[in-house]
Order: structure tokens, then C-alpha cells, then sequence
């Protein structure tokens, strides 16, 4: 992080301090647009430390498991509704075929 304060200092001429205000306000702005799996990693990174794009990607498994069940989950009740709508349909006219049958007979 140093190093990117020192080169904001020496392109524009402002005081370290201002030089790191604008740092860390322009990172928290960037952060807030990434990804939290990635958000997550940036202080990291600035520390020296390797990014892990395994967390990355066990992280976005995890949302598209979730989005999948949830999907799953909206086809099963949306069948169920029609599965049932269907019985009472079928219900119904069972029992006016058989009240037409009663009246033949």
C-alpha cells in the first residue's frame, strides 16, 4: 500500500497523508463493486499475500448452488399447484361424467 501512496504522491503532488485519504477512499469505493469473495481478498492483497481464487470459486459454486435450489424449489411448487389443479380438474369431471352416466342409465 505504501508504494501505491508514494506513487499518488510523487503524480500529483499532494501530502502522503492526502495522498492515502484518496488511497483508502477510492479502494473502499472500488471494494464496494466487487464481489464480497473478492472484496474480501484486497486488504490481502495490498498486504503482499497471494489472492485465492479457489475461495473465489468455491464462494460463487455456493451462490449458484443456492440459485439452483431456489429455482428447483419454485419449479416443484409451481408443478405441485398444477398437479393439483389438474386432480380438481379431473375431479370435476369425473364426477359430471358420472352424473351424465346416471342420467343414460
Amino acid at each position: 500500500m505504501q508504494a501505491v501512496i508514494q506513487t499518488i504522491v510523487e503524480k500529483t503532488g499532494i501530502t502522503p497523508e492526502q495522498a492515502k485519504t484518496a488511497f483508502d477512499a477510492a479502494f473502499a469505493a472500488i471494494k464496494t463493486k466487487l464481489p464480497d469473495s473478492v472484496s474480501n481478498q484486497m486488504d490481502g492483497l495490498l498486504e503482499g499475500k497471494e489472492f485465492d481464487y479457489k475461495a473465489v470459486m468455491a464462494d460463487k459454486i455456493q451462490d449458484l448452488k443456492e440459485e439452483a435450489a431456489e429455482k428447483l424449489d419454485n419449479i416443484r411448487e409451481g408443478a405441485a399447484e398444477t398437479l393439483e389443479d389438474l386432480k380438481e380438474e379431473a375431479a370435476e369431471k369425473f364426477a359430471s361424467l358420472k352424473e351424465g352416466i346416471k342420467k343414460i342409465f
